[in-house]
């Protein structure tokens, strides 16, 4: 499972990665619309969903510095500024954390079921679950960079 999953997961933090690199404090605040998200609150977004999203699949013990996630489970964006070096540090540890986990889960665990908040998920389809989320926001932020204000 590692010699798949590993290389695959490094790809989608790439991608990650190389836009949260792009971001400045200006285009953290764009939108491509009234209604959607910021560009800083969805990078945000994708940094808590990896971190809360480990400990739910994998049980790893990190947990948010300042507690209680900010961009999951709300209607929509409030507009606030997220601070970059922040988002960028929470990225890295969902990162690391997410490495640690594909290359030292057990190969027999991957398929096991638990129980979530999505229902009887094993620990692949958590993966599957977080490198999808990761390229749809993906997709927004990049559109949003490019095109929005």
């Amino acid at each position: 499972m590692q010699s798949v999953l590993t290389p695959l997961f490094e790809m989608n933090a790439l991608k990650v990665n190389g836009l949260l690199t792009k971001m400045t404090q200006e285009n953290s605040m764009f939108r491509i619309h009234a209604a959607a998200g910021t560009v800083g609150f969805y990078m945000r977004h994708i940094a808590e969903t990896q971190i809360m999203l480990s400990k739910m699949f994998f049980g790893t013990a990190t947990n948010l510095p300042y507690g209680k996630p900010l961009t999951l489970r709300v209607a929509n964006d409030d507009g606030r500024a997220y601070d970059l070096a922040e988002t960028q540090q929470l990225m890295q540890t969902g990162n690391e954390l997410l490495l640690n986990v594909i290359k030292t889960l057990p190969e027999a665990d991957w398929h096991q079921p638990k129980t979530t908040v999505f229902g009887e998920k094993t620990p692949f389809q958590g993966i599957a679950m977080i490198m999808n989320h990761n390229a749809h926001h993906c997709g927004q932020i990049e559109l949003t960079i490019k095109k929005g204000a």
